[in-house]
């Protein structure tokens, strides 16, 4: 019986402790459950802004960015011969001085001397004799400068040929190219018009039947025919007042031909009226040989009192003198830049020299002068790589850029044809247009998500809570492809926000978004939409 007893004392312990543990398993279950969600809901983030452009007109051409020195397209190294003290000095560094200003002049006391010697020496036929030769001597130098002076005429004539032709090309161009988008505008909108009227038709919608909603639809509809309409009339009379400009483009044409023909002729004419001076000169010397000794001394003396006086053969700005009154110079005296006909040099990286061809255009700006915006066009390019020694006895005097390892490299130069603050030795921020697209309604090319021939793009719907948007995935339609840019030609609304990078999101789920306005440097800062 005791032993009953014990053993019924002993089941009810174990019931006890039994129903103690499920107690505290089922205290620690929720006990976890609840840490759970709590941690859950402690590490639980929001998810982060997602970039996004909005559908607007960017610039979809491709540039090569690059920088470069100012320097001069035309260099005057004035040098001497006579091995005299120099007298005056007329200038000074940073002068500005015109084609035919005496620069210096050389002192004749020696060569007077020796021309007073030798005339008291010579007959008359040695005098006689000895200007025949200085004469020769000097239409030589004439002929020279003028040739020199009508071929620069004459280039300076092509390029402002060229640059009229080029600039109404492009005119022209671009007027062609609003008015196709304005036609295919119009044409969209009539489609969807006569797409509403026939759908009402083929269901017997009478007009008196239509609901005021339809009625406000159809009222829509017809005021967008009507625009598109208008605004291609409107085009359509530019584009016929245009005509004549566009002949008046052809007649640009042709003269640019006719002054590309009249330079080429120029050199070849001015190369012979040289050529005859020259063949005169050398006759003379040849004449000279039978000439006596005394003609040859004073003719040689001449010549050196003519060469006295040093006059400048162009415009420009003095950027270097050596010449020192009292002192004797002999070589290079002086040197003379031109600042209104200026070129750039630039360093072209290699993955870019490819891109680069004679004739492209050029933007030209300054990092740290913002009224400086000027224009040029790619005259030379080097399509090899020189090292800094080499590249800085190229055109001009200013050391070549070099890139972070002191190389320079590919290098090309800049005609400079538009000028507005550019002076000698600025460095210059240049773009070179390499694929001239223009302004096109285009977005991000990343926002493009490709599913064979079709094409979608996410777009950032205002949600209820503000601040918040839903990622809609859009059907549209592609046009043309820039570097960064891809224009969408249907299935977007302007100023609609593109999420940039689509794989950041799910359709339908909330988020909010930075919307970066442009890529380029014109508006570049980002901005939480609000």
């Amino acid at each position: 019986m005791e032993k009953q007893k014990k053993s019924k004392k002993k089941k009810s312990k174990a019931v006890k402790w039994i129903i103690i543990l499920v107690i505290l398993v089922a205290v620690i279950g929720c006990g976890v459950g609840a840490c759970m969600h709590f941690i859950t809901e402690a590490v639980q983030v929001p998810q982060a802004p997602v970039s996004a452009q909005e559908y607007v007109l960017h610039d979809m051409s491709d540039y090569v960015t690059t920088e470069g020195v100012v320097v001069s397209k035309n260099i005057d190294v004035v040098t001497t011969t006579l091995p005299y003290p120099i007298k005056t000095v007329e200038v000074e560094l940073g002068d500005s001085v015109k084609k035919g200003d005496v620069l210096c002049e050389v002192d004749t006391t020696e060569i007077d001397k020796n021309i007073s010697k030798l005339e008291e020496q010579a007959s008359d036929s040695d005098r006689l004799q000895a200007k025949q030769l200085e004469m020769s001597n000097h239409a030589l130098q004439n002929a020279g400068r003028s040739q020199n002076a009508a071929i620069a005429s004459a280039a300076k004539a092509v390029e402002n040929a060229r640059r009229a032709y080029t600039n109404a090309a492009k005119g022209r161009d671009a007027l062609e190219s609003v008015y196709d988008l304005a036609l295919e505008e119009y044409k969209k909108q009539e489609e969807i018009y006569k797409a509403l009227k026939a759908e009402l038709e083929a269901e017997g919608v009478t007009t008196a039947s239509l609901t005021d909603a339809m009625k406000t639809e159809q009222t829509a509809l017809e005021v967008e025919v009507m625009k598109a309409k208008e605004d291609l009339e409107e085009l359509g009379n530019t584009v016929a007042s245009y005509a004549s400009d566009i002949a008046s483009i052809d007649q640009m044409k042709t003269a640019y031909d006719t002054a590309v023909d009249n330079y080429n002729e120029l050199v070849a004419s001015s190369g012979e009226g040289l050529q005859n001076a020259r063949d005169q000169l050398e006759l003379q010397k040849i004449q000279a040989g039978g000439y006596s000794e005394m003609a040859a001394l004073l003719a040689a003396a001449y010549e050196e009192r003519g060469n006295s006086i040093i006059r400048a053969e162009q415009d420009g700005l003095v950027t270097d003198i050596k010449a020192i009154e009292g002192m004797p110079v002999q070589g290079n005296i002086m040197q003379l830049e031109d600042d209104k006909n200026l070129r750039v040099e630039v360093s072209i990286k290699e993955m870019d020299i490819l891109k680069i061809q004679e004739g492209q255009e050029v933007r030209i700006s300054s990092d740290t002068i913002d009224s400086i915006g000027a224009k040029g066009v790619v005259s030379k390019v080097y399509r090899f790589k020189a090292n800094e020694e080499a590249a800085s006895g190229g055109v001009g005097r200013y050391a070549a850029v070099a890139d972070a390892n002191g190389s320079v490299g590919y290098r090309a130069v800049i005609d400079v044809t538009e000028n507005n603050g550019l002076m000698l030795g600025m460095t210059a921020k240049v773009e070179i247009v390499v694929d001239e697209i223009g302004d096109r309604l285009s977005v991000p090319y990343t926002s493009i998500i490709d599913e064979g021939s079709a094409k979608y793009v996410y777009v950032a719907k205002p949600a209820a809570e503000p601040g918040s948007y839903t990622a809609v995935k859009t059907p549209v339609e592609i046009g043309e492809n820039g570097v960064y840019y891809t224009e969408i030609v249907s299935g977007l609304e302007q100023r609609d926000i593109v999420i940039t990078y689509p794989e950041e999101v799910v359709e339908g789920t909330p988020i909010t978004v930075i919307v970066k306005k442009n890529r380029d440097g014109s508006d570049n800062d980002e901005a939480e939409d609000e």
